[in-house]
């Protein structure tokens, strides 16, 4: 999954023999959307295709060597085209195929394992050998155990040693295993600069269901320069799946939208959406109608939600933030609800929202406190403050401004602290982190700990240089608010073993 990351810094420092700056840095992500459209046994039309009659549309092997076992054109079971091979433990080549030696290359097949018997070692393959036999890319044994029973890319990447290779496709194994496979589209390219994104699309059917009830999932498309390895359902309503189809019984009603996030081989995600809803006649009905979008992103703190409601008395609103009340209305509803910095899901019954707030205001560090103002050799000095005007919804996790995939939802705060001891020719960065005071006490015989006052921001370091040093205590606040902080002058003793 993509996202782009805006932030803001706020940088704290004075003139003084040890200085000290709080950093923030503030992620405020927004999913990116890749809209793509299938693009089905498409090499790419910058890069030819080395191999002849690489799809059988011959409706022969012309091109190819049957070398063993029992081989066939069929045109009943092709992954597109009309024709494709049937191999029963047989094994197909082609070449010599000439290339430029020291040059990067890629290989594709489109394989299904229509059946297979028995047990032994090997398996079906897709090889590429190099003019000493030697192996340049080999897909491993293909079997109906690991790979299934339907139609699945195979992509190997090599660098030519020699000028001529061979492409191999079939079985490699012993006798006591049957296999029957169907492969089509071949392909041998070489490679190029870059990683195009998987082209893919989604569809749910139905899209609008009466629930209780089935609704099958499936994904069609081809990553032209690669393989797809991973696909991730997330439907939206709590349930998740993995691979290219499936069905699964939808019992939450409701508007919902599916994302799937599908990986290539070069780890490159992409993401596509769709909006599905479900009903049940035995169960209230409650729409949210405003606000109309699924997602929106708002710089007041509290947003009015209305909507309709059939078979209650009184809708009840919450949020994962912390929020819950319960609407005025019945039929017409509505409530006014209190967001917090960052993504707020709201819940009517079974309609959701999700909601990001970000505070109008500049960001800001305030309530700068030092536990000292002289600080020795060891000695650990500690800083603690507040963060004013944050949109980070997690702000016990860092800001990443490229997140791994699957973790765009990770919006959170990065705070470091700067100390220097000579005019920043020397800079000690250490991590603040979000600091929870808590309480001891012994109730029914037990020790509780409960938290006192808010969390704070807090940053600790201990300097390692034997010198005279004195701690800043007038700090610049972010130069769009123009205004600072002071605290207690400096002083300075001479430091002790």
């Amino acid at each position: 999954m993509c996202a782009d990351a805006l932030f803001r810094r706020g940088c704290l420092a004075r003139p003084g023999t040890v200085r000290t700056v709080v950093e923030v840095t503030l992620g405020r992500g927004t999913i990116l959307l890749w809209t793509a459209v299938a693009v089905l046994g498409i090499v790419s039309g910058a890069r030819a295709n080395l191999l002849n009659n690489p799809g059988f549309e011959t409706g022969s092997f012309s091109g190819w060597t049957v070398v063993s076992g029992g081989a066939s054109v069929i045109p009943d079971d092709s992954r597109s085209g009309a024709w494709a091979a049937r191999l029963v433990n047989g094994e197909v080549r082609q070449g010599w195929v000439n290339l430029h030696g020291g040059r990067p290359y890629k290989a594709f097949a489109w394989v299904r394992i229509a059946s297979e018997t028995g047990s032994d070692w090997g398996g079906f393959r897709i090889e590429v050998v190099d003019a000493n036999w030697q192996s340049l890319a080999h897909s491993g044994a293909l079997l109906a155990e690991t790979h299934g029973t339907n139609w699945f890319k195979v992509a190997l990447s090599f660098t030519a040693t020699t000028p001529r290779v061979l492409f191999l496709a079939g079985y490699f194994g012993g006798g006591g295993r049957t296999q029957v496979v169907h492969f089509d589209d071949c392909a041998l390219v070489e490679d190029a600069p870059g990683n195009l994104p998987p082209a893919v699309n989604i569809t749910l059917d139905p899209v609008h269901v009466s629930a209780p009830a089935p609704q099958s999932y499936r994904l069609s498309g081809d990553d032209p320069d690669g393989t797809i390895r991973q696909i991730v359902w997330e439907f939206g309503d709590g349930t998740r799946a993995f691979g290219w189809h499936g069905s699964r019984r939808v019992g939450l009603p409701g508007d919902f939208t599916a994302r799937v996030l599908v990986a290539d081989d070069e780890g490159l995600v992409v993401t596509q959406q769709l909006a599905w809803s479900a009903r049940r006649a035995d169960l209230p009905g409650v729409l949210i109608t405003n606000p109309v979008s699924l997602e929106l992103t708002t710089n007041a703190p509290v947003v009015l939600v209305s909507g309709t409601a059939t078979g209650l008395a009184t809708v009840a609103v919450s949020t994962d933030r912390g929020f819950y009340g319960l609407a005025t209305g019945s039929n017409a509803w509505s409530i006014s609800v209190t967001l917090q910095p960052g993504w707020n899901r709201i819940h009517a019954h079974h309609a959701e929202r999700r909601i990001r707030y970000v505070p109008p205001g500049p960001l800001a560090v305030l309530g700068l406190s030092e536990s000292t103002n002289t600080v020795e050799r060891w000695e650990p000095l500690e800083i603690t403050f507040q963060i004013t005007n944050s949109a980070a919804t997690h702000p016990h996790l860092p800001f990443e401004a490229h997140p791994p995939p699957g973790l765009a939802w990770v919006d959170g705060i990065t705070v470091d602290g700067l100390f220097t001891p000579d005019n920043w020719q020397t800079i000690y960065r250490r991590p603040a982190f979000l600091w929870q005071p808590y309480a001891r006490a012994r109730k029914g015989g037990a020790e509780w700990m409960y938290p006192t006052n808010e969390p704070r921001w807090c940053v600790r370091f201990a300097p390692r240089r034997r010198a005279c040093g004195s701690i800043a205590s007038k700090y610049a606040r972010p130069a769009v608010q123009g205004s600072r902080a002071r605290g207690a002058s400096p002083s300075c003793r001479p430091p002790t073993r």
